[in-house]
């Protein structure tokens, strides 16, 4: 049986994760089961808190498929050093990234019995059929992938992937498995890991298909590396005999504007941040292409979302595009650009809580505002977390963060209202 997490004098379970939302959103998966947990960076600083499990953000994703393996051996090697037993690689539930080799890296390092890979996160519409990745039941779109290799394997085609990067060990159990006894579950997964398959891939359509899996954990005696989303983290604690807890942190009720800073431009943000400027829930101020090329004109746009803050009201910052990407100066060049406008309302705007969006967005303006980490409290909806800054110039202070790509229209809205502690109905922060 997998082993429950510790706590008091004991070292905390950790995820090793890749990104800082997909970090603080597999984080608190686990406050729904009253633990205590906390994200901080790839260096695990101690942060002299007492805590049930700690999730690593590696910060890797961005990285060449060498340097990610690197920065994840590094992590495992230094969680173990340190006491702390890596119980779970999160990867993105669209594959992003190069999470089949950083996962090689963390199975050489920990060096479990077996991994169960599930990333799929049904309530976001990520389900996996006859062993690849379908978004709303279609196949992922074509993209260029580091993760994919040489070989140029679909990056949806987990199985294909996986047996690029193990071979033979790695096997595809279907999900008609899921739905026979527990004791015929756990017979058939020994029987496979016999035949010298140690990486077993779960086809999965549904929460109840992720709960049956996390329940299966409950019936092993092997050494387990769980390998998956957020949707799975979701009911990982069963496997530890855990339960679910009604008690959970009282909201934020933030004491002064909200800054929300979002660097994402996936088209899903767009509605968020139209709806959130019709309702009145903040000042929305875009940054297009050219307010880039000038600092002046940069300053200016800032002008009322600094006079909105003076006054106690929320302001959005965001970066919008009308035409594509033309080169990675480019992209330096707007992240740079929205970095500064960020760090200037910081430092001047007094901002009482925030919400960050995209997680490279989320990692920068958490190294600019010199935190150690974020305690992670709870979620707002599934997918999109908060908890409250650890040091720096935020601490204590709470945040959102949110993927670029989750949500419908009014999911900003309602992180706004979350905030404040007033309900959907009102419309004014």
């Amino acid at each position: 049986m997998s082993q429950s997490p510790a706590s008091g004098r004991l070292p905390p379970l950790a995820v090793i994760a890749d990104d800082l939302t997909g970090s603080c959103d597999t984080a608190a998966q686990f406050c729904r089961y009253g633990m205590r947990v906390a994200m901080t960076g790839a260096s695990a600083p101690e942060l002299d808190l007492d805590l049930d499990l700690l999730v690593v953000n590696t910060a890797s994703r961005g990285l060449s498929v060498e340097g990610a393996r690197q920065v994840a051996t590094r992590s495992a090697r230094s969680l173990l050093t340190s006491g702390s037993r890596p119980v779970y690689k999160k990867i993105d539930s669209t594959l992003k990234g190069t999470w089949c080799r950083e996962l090689a890296a963390v199975m050489a390092v920990v060096r479990p019995d077996l991994a169960i890979v599930a990333p799929a996160f049904p309530a976001w519409g990520r389900t996996t059929r006859n062993g690849k990745l379908l978004m709303d039941g279609r196949p992922l779109p074509p993209r260029p992938d580091r993760g994919a290799g040489a070989s140029g394997i679909d990056r949806g085609d987990l199985l294909g992937r996986l047996r690029a990067e193990f071979g033979s060990q790695a096997e595809l159990l279907r999900r008609d498995l899921l739905h026979r006894a527990p004791a015929v579950i756990e017979k058939h997964i020994r029987t496979t890991l016999g035949k010298g398959h140690r990486v077993l891939l779960f086809d999965i359509e549904s929460e109840g298909d992720l709960e049956r899996l996390a329940l299966t954990g409950r019936r092993l005696d092997e050494a387990v590396l769980w390998v998956g989303s957020a949707g799975l983290a979701r009911f990982l604690p069963l496997s530890w005999g855990r339960s679910p807890t009604r008690a959970g942190a009282s909201g934020p009720h933030a004491e002064g504007p909200v800054l929300l800073i979002c660097g994402s431009l996936n088209p899903v943000n767009k509605a968020q941040l139209e709806q959130l400027g019709q309702r009145g829930l903040a000042t929305v101020i875009t940054l297009w292409d050219e307010d880039t090329e000038s600092p002046a004109r940069a300053e200016s746009k800032l002008k009322p979302a600094l006079e909105a803050m003076a006054q106690r009201q929320s302001v959005a910052l965001c970066l919008r595009l009308e035409q594509r990407i033309r080169s990675r100066g480019h992209l330096q060049r707007l992240q740079q650009t929205l970095q500064w406008a960020a760090g200037r309302l910081l430092d001047t705007g007094a901002p009482g809580a925030a919400i960050l969006v995209g997680g490279d967005t989320a990692l920068k303006v958490f190294e600019q505002c010199g935190a150690r980490g974020i305690r992670i409290l709870g979620d707002v909806q599934p997918g999109i977390p908060w908890g409250r800054w650890i040091g720096g110039r935020m601490d204590g202070l709470p945040l959102v963060t949110k993927a670029g790509g989750f949500g419908n229209p009014d999911t900003l809205c309602n992180i706004a209202l979350f905030l404040t502690g007033r309900s959907p109905a009102e419309d004014v922060l």
